[in-house]
């Protein structure tokens, strides 16, 4: 794993992630924790690859690509029994329809089970205090926050989650929350 020359984002076996370096050191910690990690969204798999060479020893990586429709009744099917399993998972979730898979798969997650989204944001100032030093705020890149606090707070509520690892996980521009 490397920076890339202007240090704003993760590269992995030679491919450029959409990640900060800064998840490097926190998702690293919380992957020996499941069993299982869930991808959604790996657009050229650099990050996939970082999951990978870092999830528990033993455990498994399903990972579904952009191209995937992750609300499509048959891989909903497979990420639902993917979590129904008796380790710990996490899904972490990055597409486009951030929000609606959210909502999918949180009533599927048990009790230690994670459930992540990324370009999220607490608040617009949150985001802006986050991604400017990093360069990835416009000018400096088109990327903005795709799913905020707000966006989550009654499938929070209904499912019975609370924060994981809060502060740690939106510093690096992910929403982290845990099944009670």
């Amino acid at each position: 794993m490397e920076r890339n020359n202007e240090e704003r984002y993760l590269i992995v076996d030679g491919e450029r992630t959409s990640q900060t370096p800064g998840v490097v050191d926190v998702l690293k910690k919380a992957l020996l924790l499941f069993g299982v990690v869930i991808q959604t969204g790996a657009f050229r798999r650099g990050f996939t690859h970082f999951l990978n060479q870092n999830k528990k020893e033993g455990g498994r990586l399903v990972s579904y690509g952009i191209e995937d429709n992750c609300l499509n009744e048959d891989i909903v099917k497979e990420i639902k029994e993917a979590i129904d399993t008796p380790t710990r998972v996490i899904v972490l979730c990055n597409t486009e329809y951030k929000k609606r898979e959210f909502q999918t798969y949180a009533p599927f997650l048990k009790k230690g089970d994670v459930i992540m989204c990324y370009y999220y944001r607490d608040t617009d100032e949150d985001w802006w205090e986050i991604t400017e030093p990093l360069n990835m705020s416009p000018p400096y890149t088109p990327w903005k926050s795709e799913i905020s606090y707000d966006d989550i707070s009654e499938c929070i509520e209904e499912n019975n989650l609370e924060e994981f690892r809060y502060d740690e996980f939106t510093q690096v521009m992910w929403g982290a929350f845990i099944k009670k």
